[in-house]
């Protein structure tokens, strides 16, 4: 699913920069 997709693109940002964890984390759940 493209939410699945999402989360492991924002997964792979975030392991870079923890500190964007949130805003991913957000974006994806506002998805």
């Amino acid at each position: 699913t493209l939410s699945r997709e999402l989360r492991a693109l924002g997964y792979r940002k975030l392991s870079a920069r923890p500190r964007h964890h949130a805003q991913a984390a957000g974006a994806v759940e506002d998805f």
